[in-house]
């Protein structure tokens, strides 16, 4: 009876082990598609699973001999058997399938003819013969082309003619195209260029000669990045230990950044104790994105201040003062010559011609105390041009400064602490410059020691040349964070006029209440005692920033806190402008100067598009002794 039971605990372990097998032939069973690895375990399990057969069919004929209830133990052995083969159908049905798909799919590659094959669109970058792209070359064409058993090998030829260029070219054109050539073409060309000696120099000349950065640029730094990892992989293809050149790589590279992205890294840096060439990488791609976002976040607009591009700037020709007693030459009408409709309807050879008839001359002799100089008539060739284009000089720029939208400057108050004296200067944010300055007077206040400079020019608006000579050290602070930071600045005698030129209402900018304004009254006219170039200005830019509308200012958030910037489409009135034309004159300081700005004007008077003064202008007490020049000459 014991042996029966054991028996009976034998056939137990059988029939489990079974059932494994079934729940994992179940989802077999709905899969759509398995792959090779799949089909190969099927068989392995299958193969165990008729042994299994076999040895249950011997425990069950020793049960059914020993125990006397031989119906219930026929009972066992049919339902069993049964079991074992519904799962061995099930699984080498599963693999036969998978096994004439194959042979269906092979025999469909096979039977196609090579006289139809359509040559697949292969796109390679062409083999020039330099030898640092051997290797990106060899391995793309193998794998592409060269170990694709659907082309044969006149095709295979066909391709890599196509891909050759120069020299490369060279190597393989007394080699006729045929089947049995390629072969030899392909060696002829590994011959030639799988020279390792030769890879490995010109990969290693290419990481000494990675061209340094003179600014931060993310596609720069991206540059960086794809160079060193193309020569160091091949390098490593080919057999070198560059795992172990991190140090050698990360000095190499380093010394190539520009100063601003080469501070970053040893700050980065020094909170690792060696640091890896993956932590060079991991650097340079955060810095790359930071450059790439603030790119463009920056205003598509240029700075206006700084804009002297040649687009058409055309000056106003006369100051529209009228008088009723004025009567026009032409049709005797109550208004001057200039006004005059059928004057302006006349094409510009004739209006020569009438106003030489009336006696009116084009021709202004410049005087002054010391000698008299005759400018040139304008002749009529001189005035066919339909649209005078005058590049906005310093000069034109001044006369067209009569703005009806007022644009504000990023302004900051800083802080400056020297000798145990603090200072709060006010200090223009300019990335259009190339060092940072600060006046004279701000100097003084500080008490900050200068020291001499080597003979430095200055380069301004209209090639104006300013001489630098002494340049100090300032401690600028903000006064919304803890940042304190140490600026060389050129000293200048002045930087610029007070900004902005006019109080601008700013009632109607919704700036929301959380903002803290680096410079709170940026609105009011104020002297600039510091301007922050390019050498800091990138530092302070944080990533926040608010549009205030269309066409409206911007504000962008700094370490120093949230500046104003952009237009404000606020319309001057006409003090202002008549404020504007006063500064214009003062700039000409002699009487020849005078005349000759007004020939000009009156110069364009021949161009069809003619912008004209306000006509309420007044102030010419400001103009001061040049006015009545000006208007009667006008």
């Amino acid at each position: 009876m014991s042996d029966v039971k054991e028996l009976i605990k034998q056939r137990g372990h059988i029939k489990a082990r079974v059932t494994l097998f079934e729940k994992y032939l179940k989802p077999l069973l709905e899969c759509k598609e398995i792959s090779l690895v799949q089909v190969n375990e099927l068989r392995l399990r299958l193969s165990k699973i008729r042994d299994l057969s076999c040895t249950f069919d011997d425990i069950q004929s020793q049960i059914e001999m020993l125990d006397e209830d031989t119906s219930k133990q026929m009972q066992e052995r049919e339902f069993n058997e049964n079991i074992f083969f519904r799962l061995s159908a099930e699984a080498q049905s599963l693999i036969d399938f998978f096994e004439n798909k194959n042979k269906l799919e092979s025999s469909s590659n096979k039977s196609r003819p090579d006289c139809h094959l359509k040559l697949p669109p292969i796109k390679i970058t062409p083999f020039n013969g330099e030898a640092n792209k051997w290797l990106s070359f060899r391995d793309t064409y193998v794998s592409l082309v060269h170990n694709n058993e659907t082309i044969d090998d006149v095709n295979r030829f066909h391709y890599l003619k196509t891909y050759l260029e120069g020299p490369a070219s060279a190597v393989i054109n007394s080699v006729s195209v045929s089947s049995d050539n390629y072969s030899l073409a392909w060696k002829l060309l590994c011959e030639r260029y799988d020279y390792k000696r030769l890879l490995i120099n010109e990969h290693i000349k290419c990481l000494f000669s990675i061209e340094s950065l003179t600014k931060e640029s993310h596609s720069g730094l991206r540059n960086l990045i794809d160079t060193l990892s193309k020569n160091l992989n091949a390098l490593h293809i080919l057999g070198e230990p560059t795992d172990k050149w991190d140090t050698l790589i990360i000095f190499l590279a380093s010394a190539k950044l520009d100063s601003v992205t080469s501070r970053k890294w040893e700050e980065y840096r020094s909170n690792k104790n060696a640091p890896t060439l993956d932590d060079f990488y991991d650097f340079l791609r955060k810095r790359s994105m930071v450059l790439e976002t603030m790119n463009a976040n920056k205003p598509s607009k240029v700075d206006k201040r700084l804009s002297f591009s040649n687009t058409k700037s055309f000056l106003s020709s006369s100051i529209e003062s009228p008088s009723p007693s004025a009567q026009c030459l032409l049709c005797k009408q109550n208004h001057k010559l200039y006004e005059c409709n059928t004057f302006k309807s006349l094409p510009v050879s004739n209006r020569i011609n009438k106003l030489k008839l009336l006696n009116q001359s084009f021709k202004i002799q410049e005087q002054s105390d010391n000698n008299s100089k005759n400018l040139p008539t304008l002749s009529p060739a001189a005035t066919v041009a339909t649209d005078s284009e005058v590049p906005s000089s310093s000069a034109s720029v001044s006369m067209t400064a009569i703005s009806t939208n007022q644009s504000l400057l990023s302004t900051a108050l800083v802080k400056v602490t020297s000798n145990g004296k603090t200072c709060i200067l006010r200090a223009l944010l300019d990335c259009g410059s190339q060092s940072s300055f600060v006046t004279v007077r701000a100097l003084r206040e500080t008490g900050s020691q200068h020291f001499d400079s080597d003979y430095h020019s200055v380069s301004g608006i209209g090639s104006s040349v300013f001489n630098v000579t002494k340049h100090c050290y300032l401690d600028i602070g903000s006064l919304n964070s803890p940042l304190v930071m140490r600026v060389k600045c050129f000293v200048l005698p002045h930087i610029t006029d007070r900004l902005p030129n006019v109080a601008v209402n700013v009632q109607h900018l919704d700036i929301p209440c959380h903002v803290q304004l680096a410079d709170p009254k940026f609105f009011e006219p104020s002297d600039i005692d510091l301007l922050l170039g390019a050498d800091v200005f990138w530092d302070l830019l944080e990533s926040s920033r608010i549009n205030l509308g269309p066409q409206g200012p911007i504000l962008q958030e700094t370490k120093l806190g949230w500046i104003v910037a952009g237009p404000t489409n606020i319309h001057s009135n006409n003090k202002n402008r008549s404020d504007g034309i006063a500064r214009v004159a003062d700039v000409f300081t002699s009487k020849g100067v005078v005349r000759r700005a007004v020939h000009n004007l009156c110069s364009l008077e021949n161009s069809r598009d003619v912008t004209r003064t306000p006509k309420d202008f007044e102030g010419g007490e400001d103009v001061g002794a040049n006015y009545q020049e000006c208007k009667r000459l006008i």
